[in-house]
């Protein structure tokens, strides 16, 4: 199972083809899966134990794989790589690891500023993408907060990258770093000639000048101009205290970028570029959260970040272009707000977002508690066009799954019988029974329901679901609800169709 060199793409087994109708699995007899269908999204969720990544997750996996599919998966569970590999080995398919244990390296800011097409060498770009990243740890305060506070974090960092641009022949991040600390805390630094021989920011503008004057090139000439009456105009006469607040608020943003194996795989070489999934790569993240927590969070927001990007610039997006999928399991560790705006354009870019997690709380505590954070998870879920329910002993999911299978009208009977008696001499009693039948609203199924489901195991070897569709009904039901088993072995049959009408099972 290869994770270096060309082998690692699968070239071979590239279709002419990929329409919009391309079967993937099949749910029912009359029901499949298409392509259509994963580019609107799919969003699984099950409790512990409920088969929802060894069953409907290893189903939609192995149908991706033997399609042809390019790809990237974000892993939080150290068995993840592992079962990656297998799924590969299964299909036939070859997958690239990217790690501290392993020797792909991936240069970010290399490759935003020298990628081809447009919009690259945009400091304003890398400031969002680093933004982005870190809300994920910050939830609100981030891309939230204070204006004033974001705006004037991100003219510091915009304004200290194109500096290092101007500057020198790479942009070297910790020169990026460098410029912040020692940037001018007073407007008579300028005439300092101590801090002058030991600023990295001074020295720096002093190249930036040499440069833009030999190559007389005007952009660049007005650029450096802009720089520099920033860092001497605007930021050295700030107040010390809202100076040094922001300078903070930056170092917070960017520490994580400088240390230990986060810093070797984004600020050293670069052997891989996202690019690579378009040539049918399956690049699997090995870096889980469970082992290296914050640092394998950050390190895979930021990749899984320009992969989105990436697949947003993407010039081919006719049938003959590959499709791509972005795979997350316990997804609320790595979703940012860019997820439902990727969303929005996800099929126009051909690209298939599987999204698992156990419940709505989960998200909840990852994008904070409050109103906002619930409102932003419904932004999320609202997104996906598949959503795929397991067994699950969480009360809000439940009721969230009942309130998206809708209501429905159903006819109830009710049954009365009763017996009456006359008087007089010869009183005598009659009996008495009515059937009458009454259409009531009803909820198309109940949340108890999805606590009574059966879950997977050795012992069953499959596991139940529903399948929710937005837009238009199954087949095998009319509606949005379709009861499905998902096999946890390799091979698939197909799913059930609602219980009571024609289901398997």
């Amino acid at each position: 199972m290869g994770s270096n060199g060309p082998n690692s793409i699968d070239r071979a087994r590239q279709p002419h083809s990929f329409p919009l109708e391309l079967p993937l699995f099949r749910f029912t007899k009359h029901d499949w899966l298409t392509l259509r269908d994963a580019f609107e999204g799919i969003h699984i969720f099950g409790g512990l134990g409920s088969g929802k990544t060894s069953g409907s997750g290893q189903t939609i996996a192995h149908s991706f794989l033997r399609s042809g599919f390019g790809g990237l998966v974000l892993t939080a569970k150290p068995g993840e790589t592992e079962t990656w590999k297998r799924y590969a080995a299964e299909t036939g398919r070859e997958i690239i690891l990217i790690g501290p244990d392993h020797d792909r390296r991936f240069n970010f800011i290399d490759y935003e500023l020298r990628r081809p097409g447009r919009g690259t060498g945009i400091a304003s770009n890398l400031v969002s993408l680093f933004e982005e990243v870190l809300e994920v740890h910050a939830p609100g305060k981030v891309l939230g907060g204070d204006p004033y506070w974001r705006e004037a974090r991100g003219q510091l960092l915009r304004n200290a990258i194109e500096l290092v641009r101007l500057g020198s022949d790479k942009l070297n991040f910790e020169d990026v770093v460098d410029v912040i600390r020692s940037a001018p805390k007073r407007p008579e630094d300028q005439h300092n000639d101590k801090w002058k021989s030991e600023s990295k920011c001074f020295q720096l503008l002093s190249r930036a000048l040499e440069r833009v004057e030999e190559s007389d090139n005007k952009q660049d000439q007005r650029d450096l101009k802009v720089v520099a009456n920033f860092f001497f105009e605007e930021f050295a006469p700030l107040d010390p205290e809202p100076r040094s607040s922001i300078v903070s608020m930056v170092g917070a943003l960017t520490d994580m970028l400088m240390r230990g194996d986060v810093r070797e795989l984004f600020l050293t070489g670069m052997n891989i570029v996202p690019d690579i999934t378009e040539h049918g790569g399956i690049i699997v993240f090995d870096m889980p959260v469970q082992e290296y927590r914050e640092a394998g969070r950050f390190a895979q927001v930021l990749f899984k970040t320009v992969f989105q990007r990436m697949v947003e610039r993407r010039q081919n997006r006719t049938d003959t272009a590959r499709p791509l999928f972005l795979w997350a399991d316990e997804s609320q560790l790595f979703s940012t707000h860019y997820d439902t705006t990727f969303q929005t354009t996800a099929r126009e870019s051909r690209v298939a977002t599987v999204y698992l997690t156990q419940n709505l709380p989960n998200y909840y505590d990852a994008f904070g508690s409050d109103s906002g954070g619930r409102d932003r998870t419904k932004k999320l879920l609202g997104a996906f066009g598949i959503k795929i329910f397991h067994s699950n002993g969480d009360l809000e999911t439940n009721q969230y799954a009942e309130q998206l299978f809708g209501q429905e009208l159903v006819w109830r009977e009710s049954y009365t019988s009763g017996i009456s008696a006359s008087t007089g001499l010869h009183g005598n009693q009659t009996f008495s029974e009515s059937t009458t039948q009454q259409q009531h609203v009803d909820s198309t199924i109940r949340s108890k329901r999805f606590t009574e489901m059966l879950r997977g195991g050795p012992q069953r070897g499959w596991t139940e679901a529903y399948a929710f569709r937005a837009g238009e009904p199954w087949k095998a039901t009319q509606s949005n609800l379709l009861y499905c088993r998902f096999p946890q072995t390799v091979q698939h049959f197909p799913c059930g169709g609602k219980p009571g009408v024609g289901a398997s099972g």
